[in-house]
């Protein structure tokens, strides 16, 4: 029989052992509560006190109320719990890399080679037709940001500008309102244009999807403005960068310089 007290619980060995006792060396197993495998499982288990003091749990065998022999197991119960933690350290990896001629991008053929610190339209041949020329560069981010990374884009000036001061005009476009290339008019200074296109169909901000049809082309701007994103970490994604020119038979001639484009990677943590 088992009798359950509030501090104890006492087991009376059964009629069939009293006469002929337990022999010496048998193994006798005692499971309680939810432990217990042999004709079902209970449903509470002996639990911790509420305090972080050495308990004891005394084990008695006793011949009605001789004991015969005795364990006293501790349990010392401690409230420090180990605590797990890691540190991964933040990365942020950005190239710009160079795209050959004869690449098929966005719906272009490009050129001419471009370099990570070059983009060189190269010599527009004027024979009485307009001449369109388009050279690319393709960025890649590596970046294990929560947040994914934006990369942004700026020139130094908005027109390039030839050595005596003529001057390619820019696109009609925007990076916030993209259109689609429309040729110079030859109406004003509008000989020739500028303007740039981003492989990214799905940017972060403003209407998302602006650039996502290839023939969509922003004016160059001193602002920095958005040309690639991604709202989760990212492993060597790539984003191209066209850049095209158009002049007619009247843009003056001349060796036109000193743009240059700066591109800002930011991760998003």
């Amino acid at each position: 029989t088992i009798t359950i007290g509030l501090d104890q619980i006492r087991f009376d060995i059964c009629t069939d052992y009293v006469d002929a006792g337990i022999a010496a060396g048998s193994v006798v197993e005692i499971q309680i509560g939810s432990n217990a495998t042999l004709g079902g499982a209970g449903t509470k288990r002996i639990v911790n006190a509420n305090d972080t003091a050495v308990h004891d749990i005394v084990v008695q065998t006793r011949d009605n109320l001789t004991v015969k022999d005795q364990v006293t197991l501790q349990l010392d119960l401690i409230d420090a719990r180990p605590v797990v933690d890691a540190t991964v350290e933040s990365y942020l990896s950005f190239a710009v890399v160079a795209i050959n001629s004869g690449t098929a991008v966005a719906g272009i053929t490009t050129d001419a080679n471009s370099t990570a610190t070059t983009i060189p339209f190269g010599i527009f041949d004027i024979t009485g037709s307009n001449v369109n020329r388009e050279v690319a560069q393709r960025l890649t981010v590596s970046t294990n940001g929560t947040g994914g990374y934006t990369v942004y884009i700026n020139f130094n000036q908005i027109t390039l500008t030839s050595t005596v001061g003529d001057d390619i005009d820019v696109a009609a476009g925007s990076n916030a309102s993209p259109l689609a290339w429309a040729a110079p008019n030859n109406t004003g200074d509008q000989n020739g244009l500028i303007g740039y296109h981003t492989t990214d169909g799905t940017l972060g901000t403003g209407t998302t999807g602006r650039f996502s049809a290839n023939d969509t082309y922003a004016a160059p701007h001193t602002a920095d403005a958005e040309v690639a994103y991604n709202a989760a970490p990212a492993s060597a994604e790539n984003t191209d960068i066209v850049y095209r020119i158009e002049v007619t038979a009247l843009q003056e001639s001349g060796i036109y310089q000193d743009m240059t484009v700066d591109y800002i990677a930011v991760p998003i943590y």
